[in-house]
């Protein structure tokens, strides 16, 4: 026998999706802004960057 579709956790997974690849999409283009507004070093927002990514995994 089927199981039923589960909507409840497709839309779950669907939107933890979405946020992740808005998230990756959106930090990049963000760095030159916090470099300029926070004054943050290149070394450091290399750092980020790289953090961002290892937590991605």
């Amino acid at each position: 026998m089927a199981d039923k579709f589960q909507t409840g956790k497709v839309v779950t997974i669907s939107f933890g999706h979405l946020i992740n690849d808005t998230y990756s999409a959106f930090f990049a283009p963000m760095l030159p802004l916090l470099i300029a507004k926070l004054g943050l070093s290149l070394s450091l927002v290399g750092l980020l960057d790289v953090v961002r990514k290892i937590l991605l995994i």
